[in-house]
């Protein structure tokens, strides 16, 4: 029942045993090679290869885990979908299970920006990361008012933020050089570096033609962990 097992899947060669093809009887791959079945395969040629019209690539992953029992991928795989319709080629449910259950536990990536338009600063992001940017939550109200002239809440920030996605303040008269604000950017830039953020796009400049307004644009990342 041991006996080695020579495969073509998709041009691609793999060697095996047939009672690692056999590991979930009830496969297509079970079927297949169970030497009770009357339809048991059949090499396709004279070397005894036995050929499948499947993803080579995406069948080392299929064949790792009818060797090992569990499914174990790069950090970088992204063929979600691909690995989950050859699984349900094979008809191996275990395998469809575990690549949906894994896929469900990755980690999806939380993105932020920084803008600075001219004589405005914007904040794009969530409002959670937000609260967790007292500097920066602090830097929005300081800048931004009612029209009675009062400083805006902290709530009234979070709300924008939870219903826009974004919040933008002006830093003052236009061509205003602000000079505490490259000072502030940075130590936000600190306080958002201990929440995990990475910087994803190195500043970008760029220019209105009708204007000449520079638009500066910072893009920060981090693994969200469903903080969102």
């Amino acid at each position: 029942m041991d006996d080695t097992v020579k495969l073509d899947v998709g041009g691609y060669s793999f060697t095996t045993t047939r009672a690692t093809l056999t590991r979930y009887p009830d496969s297509l791959l079970g079927v297949m090679f169970t030497s009770s079945q009357d339809i048991r395969a059949h090499p396709n040629d004279d070397n005894e290869v036995y050929v499948i019209d499947g993803d080579g690539p995406i069948f080392r992953h299929v064949l790792n885990f009818l060797r090992r029992g569990k499914l174990a991928l790069p950090e970088n795989f992204m063929e979600w979908d691909l690995l989950i319709s050859e699984a349900d080629f094979y008809q191996l449910k275990e395998l469809t299970d575990a690549a949906r259950a894994l896929m469900a536990g990755k980690d999806s990536l939380e993105f932020l920006e920084i803008t600075v338009r001219g004589n405005h600063f914007i904040y794009t992001g969530t409002r959670n990361t937000l609260e967790q940017i007292p500097l920066l939550l602090q830097f929005l109200g300081r800048h931004d008012s009612l029209k009675d002239g009062f400083p805006l809440r902290r709530s009234d920030i979070l709300n924008k933020v939870s219903e826009n996605g974004r919040y933008g303040v002006s830093l003052g008269k236009e061509g205003c050089d602000c000079p505490n604000i490259s000072q502030t950017r940075m130590e936000v830039f600190r306080q958002m570096s201990k929440l995990g953020f990475h910087l994803k796009a190195a500043p970008s400049a760029s220019s209105d033609p009708n204007n000449s307004i520079q638009e500066l644009t910072w893009t920060f990342t981090r693994k969200s962990h469903g903080r969102c």
